[in-house]
C-alpha cells in the first residue's frame, strides 16, 4: 500500500511538555494535503509514558488502585490508571515511581508482574506512546499503612480502592455520583473484564 510522502514540516509550537507540528503530504495523486500532530519534548520519539494495573487484595476481595485526576483541557476530573512519563525508560521504574507519587502506595520491583510492549494513546494526532506495568501492591508493607502522595503543584488528583470483579459497574457509579469522565483505556479494560465474565457464565 503506497502511503502520502514527507515534503514539508513545521514546527508551530514548542511548549514545555507538547511539541505541535504541521506536516506537509503529497498522495500518489499528487494532491498536498497538510495533517497536525503533537510530540513530546524533549525526547520525541523515544520518550513514553506507563500506565499501571496495580492490585491490591483486601479481606479477600480484589481491587484496582485507580486516580481521580482533575484535567484541565477538558476542565474537570477523570477517572483512570495512575501513571505518567517514564523517565527512566525501562517501564517498571517510572511506574513504581509514578505509582507512589499518585496514590501513595509503594510497590517493589518484586511486585513486578508483567511489562506490556509499547502501545500508541491516540495515532492519528500524536506518537504519545505508553507501557501497561502490572503489579501487585501489598497492604502489610510498612510504607503502606499511611499512604501519602506526592504530587506536583498543579496535581489534584486521588486515589481510589474500586472492586475490579465489578470494575465496569462501579466505574459507571464513580462517574455519575462524582460527576466525572472515564479514560477511555480504563473503560476498555473494564469492558473486557465484563465481556469475559459474560462468556464465562455463557458456557453449558
Amino acid at each position: 500500500m503506497e502511503v502520502p510522502r514527507l515534503v514539508a514540516e513545521e514546527c508551530l509550537y514548542d511548549g514545555n511538555y507538547l511539541h505541535l507540528h504541521l506536516k506537509q503530504a503529497e498522495t500518489p495523486a499528487g494532491e498536498k494535503v497538510n495533517w497536525e500532530m503533537i510530540s513530546r519534548p524533549p525526547h520525541g520519539w523515544n520518550l513514553s509514558g506507563t500506565d499501571l494495573i496495580a492490585t491490591l487484595k483486601r479481606q479477600g476481595e480484589e481491587y484496582l488502585l485507580l486516580v481521580l485526576e482533575h484535567r484541565y483541557p477538558i476542565r474537570g476530573y477523570v477517572v483512570s490508571f495512575p501513571g505518567g512519563i517514564d523517565e527512566e525508560g525501562d517501564g517498571t521504574k517510572g511506574a513504581l515511581r509514578e505509582l507512589k507519587e499518585e496514590t501513595g502506595y509503594t510497590a517493589l520491583p518484586q511486585d513486578v508482574v508483567a511489562v506490556g510492549p509499547l502501545v500508541y494513546v491516540d495515532p492519528w494526532k500524536s506518537n504519545e506512546k505508553s507501557k501497561f506495568v502490572q503489579v501487585n501492591v501489598r497492604e502489610d508493607l510498612p510504607e503502606n499503612q499511611n499512604p501519602t502522595q506526592n504530587l506536583d503543584p498543579l496535581e489534584v488528583i486521588e486515589a481510589l480502592l474500586v472492586k475490579k470483579h465489578c470494575l465496569l459497574e462501579e466505574l459507571n457509579k464513580i462517574s455519575q455520583e462524582r460527576n466525572c469522565g472515564i479514560d477511555s483505556r480504563l473503560y476498555a479494560f473494564a469492558m473486557g473484564i465484563y465481556l469475559g465474565q459474560m462468556a464465562q457464565e455463557a458456557r453449558p
